[in-house]
Order: structure tokens, then sequence, then C-alpha cells
């Protein structure tokens, strides 16, 4: 596995939100993105993921076989939390995970959802009670199994311990520590110390703009 961006930059209205920047993350190593409120840590990620276009520049991904991908065709193999990733409401914890599976072409297991929510600290209720009614840290926590629950290729995580008590940023470490075990690329964009130490190396965006 890898990530490569090259000369990577994004500007609103010729303000320019970060770059150019050029990096890699190989498989097996977890990349902190820190800096200032401002800084476009944010931006970073969503441009990586394929969210935002890039105002200048590229990101490519490769897997262990096959030729490289762009944001679009990486999007089997990707996994993002993040804290505006929208969950239905109305919808339960198996609910909401059914149906992202679904509209991504993806076969749902019910058995290995349930034990991925389990595995994260949630309550079992939060398999059949409407999301809404859960606790903003429970929220937090059902996002993360959304980003984990395929097993993806490259994680993205965006202020993943926001909302979560020691126990909860514990699962965070678990789920950093097994994407890197496995060959995974994790990318943690965060001002939290406890976040950044799971990286194995860091960029700073600096002081923002």
């Amino acid at each position: 596995m890898r990530l490569i961006a090259e000369k990577l930059s994004r500007s609103y209205s010729g303000r320019r939100i970060f770059g150019p920047l050029s990096f890699e993350v190989a498989g097996g190593q977890a990349l902190g993105i820190s800096g200032r409120n401002g800084a476009g840590k944010t931006t970073l990620l969503k441009t990586i993921a394929g969210l935002i276009r890039p105002s200048l520049g590229s990101v490519m991904f490769e897997r262990d076989s096959g030729p490289r991908l762009d944001a679009v065709a990486v999007r089997p193999f990707l996994g993002w939390a993040a804290p505006d990733l929208a969950l239905y409401g109305e919808l339960s914890g198996l609910e909401n995970l059914a149906f992202f599976h679904e509209v991504s072409g993806f076969a749902f297991d019910e058995a290995a959802a349930r034990v991925r929510l389990e595995s994260l600290g949630l309550p079992r209720r939060a398999a059949s009670v409407p999301t809404r009614t859960l606790s903003t840290g429970q929220r937090q926590r059902l996002k993360l199994a959304f980003a984990t629950s395929r097993v993806p290729s490259f994680l993205l995580l965006d202020e993943p311990s926001a909302n979560l008590d020691a126990e909860g940023f514990r699962a965070v470490a678990s789920i950093v520590e097994e994407q890197t075990a496995r060959g995974g690329v994790a990318i943690i964009a965060s001002n939290d110390p406890r976040d950044l130490g799971l990286a194995s190396a860091t960029l700073d965006l600096g002081e923002g703009h």
C-alpha cells in the first residue's frame, strides 16, 4: 500500500488553504496532520479522500497489486470518519452501516457489524435504537465503526478522539494499530496530542491563514 501526494494545494477565492505539499505514506505507517485552527487539516483530509478537488497537484493510491488509483477509483478501499460525517438519526447503528454498505455495492455482514460495534465499546442497544438517541461519544464511536467496517486499505480519521473518554481513545488507538499491523495506511488529522501520538510521522501545516 502507498499514498502519494504530489505538489498538492487547495485555494478558495484566491486564498491558499494549504500547499503545495508533496509526501508519501507507505503501508504499515500512520501519518499525523497537525496545525492551528484554520491551517487546512480538514481540507487536506477531504482533498485526499476525493471530497474536495485540489486546486493543483494530485493524490494517487497504490494497493499491493494493480494500477495506481485516483481519489474516485480508491473509494471502495477507503475508510473515512470526521466530525461532519452525517449519520441518519432515524436509523439504528446497524441500519446505518447496512445502508452505507448497500449504496456502495458491498454485501453487509450483520454478525461482523455487531462485533465491530461491540469492539468499539458501544452498548448493545446502539445496534437497534435510533442513532439520534445515542450520546455524542457513542455517535463518534459509530462513525469509527463506519470507517472501519469494510476493512479499508486507506483509513482517514479527522479528530478521531473528539468527544471520547479514555476508553474511547483506547478504541481509536486499537483501530490505528490494526490498520498499520495489516499493512494499511492511516492518516490522522488532529491537534490532540493523544491522536498525534499514534502516528509514526507528523506533517505540520503551521499557523493557519
